[in-house]
């Protein structure tokens, strides 16, 4: 006889914690997976509470609240790792009942030595239902229901079980439109100082370079999926006209990977005449006739994964392009009026004072308007970190380190011929190089002048009419700062 599961009629509360630290922050936006899963709850009858303690450093906001049988919602990264433990300890500390979940890309790829690390009560791996989780935590039969659930790693009487992987989702224009509203959006708006959003608008990265694969695959699977333009352009122009944004940028792992699917995009912005501000991170190699169309449709900045101007260094890392094609796409970019950001890392497997020079000497000719340097970093589950563990060049294993914008990222791993003091004089040799041969002023003054910019941004100040005031303010920002990206776009960075 089947057992019928009975739905325990009390709810449990239920919060979703973003445990992000604006100092350890390179971007600043409300973070977008919870917020996607803050919808998919409340469509489904579920009142989660969220709780953002991007600003809250010394986490006053969860110390502060009655907590009593409660299921919590962590998803978290690396370098968050001792953050996380405290949260983890205020919580166990007030609610003896908790059931915690983790998700993410620490928990994702280390798997069952994450209990261990955090005494988790179940690990959400790739793209599980949470609707189901939450299900069998209502139940009667919480483990028997868990069972049923793919994707999830959870403790049963001290033995852990691993259930077979979720499935992708084929079809991503069946998302429900993220809950941002519960989120502090207007404090991430007051510290940056401008209206910014950010979307993503598909899933999954093909290439295979070392430093963040397979943990992408892992998490959303080898194909890449995409959102049609038109699904796109809805949720564009839902959010453009809520929070009247200055700017969104796209946050894909690769936005112009298809890049019809972006023409397709720019001209449904265009024919539907919504007039905004974007930006959008992705690689080198754009044909001429779509970056013509993304400025047309209001975009001003690209962000570039360089990463290094030795061939040696990209053939080493599988960045799978060229110095050729990355000097070509920012000689496109600058012919066109749009802005480049220039992502850099030094401290590979081979780097050497050549490979730098080479660096350099691109750098002499792309000469991009904005910059971060990092470092490399073997994050846990890259093929980097496979190869570091293999060859025993594993010097700290302490997570708060692992963090490639920051100076302390060199002294997890000697990988070159540099030593961790060597390398940070590299870094900072490379930012006093970009500050001299970057000409952000001329960059700035032909965007001004650019006829295509100047009529959006005269639509976008109708509906918008703050937006002058706050482009000025980064302006200022930004030359005060010398083009260092991170703390340009999140002032309070300690990037």
């Amino acid at each position: 006889m089947e057992t019928v599961q009975i739905k325990i009629k009390k709810e449990r509360p239920i919060f979703i914690i973003h445990p992000a630290d604006v100092y350890v922050q390179g971007g600043l936006h409300p973070p977008l997976g919870l917020a996607y899963i803050n919808s998919s709850l409340k469509n489904n009858g579920y009142k989660p509470n969220v709780v953002d303690v991007v600003f809250d450093r010394e986490l006053k906001q969860l110390k502060e609240l009655e907590l009593d049988n409660g299921i919590y919602l962590i998803s978290f990264s690396t370098v968050l790792s001792d953050r996380v433990h405290k949260i983890i300890d205020i919580i166990r500390s007030k609610d003896k009942n908790a059931v915690i979940l983790g998700g993410g890309p620490h928990p994702t790829v280390r798997k069952e030595k994450t209990f261990d690390e955090f005494g988790l009560d179940l690990i959400a791996m790739g793209e599980v239902n949470i609707v189901d989780i939450m299900d069998a935590y209502h139940t009667s039969d919480t483990y028997g229901e868990l069972s049923k659930v793919k994707g999830v790693m959870y403790k049963q009487d001290g033995k852990l079980v691993i259930n077979e992987p979720a499935e992708y989702l084929d079809n991503l224009d069946n998302i429900p439109l993220p809950s941002l509203e519960d989120f502090p959006i207007y404090e991430y708006f007051k510290i940056k100082g401008y209206r910014e959003l950010s979307l993503i608008t598909s899933r999954g990265c093909p290439y295979r370079c070392t430093f963040c694969q397979p943990i992408l695959n892992n998490l959303f699977g080898k194909k890449i999926r995409f959102q049609s333009p038109k699904r796109v352009v809805d949720e564009i122009e839902y959010f453009v006209n809520k929070l009247k944004l200055d700017v969104i940028s796209f946050n894909d792992d690769t936005f112009a990977f298809h890049q019809q699917r972006v023409i397709d995009i720019c001209k449904e912005i265009i024919d539907r005449k919504i007039h905004f501000l974007w930006r959008c991170q992705t690689r080198v190699g754009l044909r001429r006739e779509v970056l013509e169309y993304m400025k047309k449709a209001g975009c001003f900045l690209i962000e570039f994964g360089v990463e290094s101007g030795s061939q040696t260094i990209l053939d080493n890392i599988h960045k799978d392009t060229t110095v050729e094609k990355i000097i070509e796409t920012f000689k496109y970019c600058r012919e066109l009026n749009i802005l480049t950001h220039s992502f850099l890392s030094i401290g590979w497997l081979g780097e050497s004072e050549k490979t730098i020079n080479e660096t350099v000497e691109m750098l002499k000719i792309i000469k991009p308007f904005s910059y971060s340097v990092g470092i490399a970093t073997p994050y846990p589950g890259t093929y980097l970190w496979d190869e570091i563990q293999e060859k025993g060049l594993l010097i700290n294993a302490d997570w708060s380190k692992y963090d490639h914008i920051l100076d302390d990222a060199s002294k997890i791993v000697r990988l070159s011929e540099f030593s961790p003091e060597q390398l940070i004089e590299k870094k900072r040799y490379l930012e006093s190089v970009l500050r001299k041969v970057r000409q952000p002023k001329r960059d700035m003054l032909k965007l001004l002048h650019d006829k295509d910019f100047l009529m959006n941004v005269a639509h976008i100040i109708k509906n918008n009419p703050g937006l002058p005031l706050r482009m000025m303010k980064l302006t200022s920002r930004f030359l005060a700062r010398k083009g260092k990206g991170f703390t340009v776009i999140n002032p309070d960075s300690g990037a």
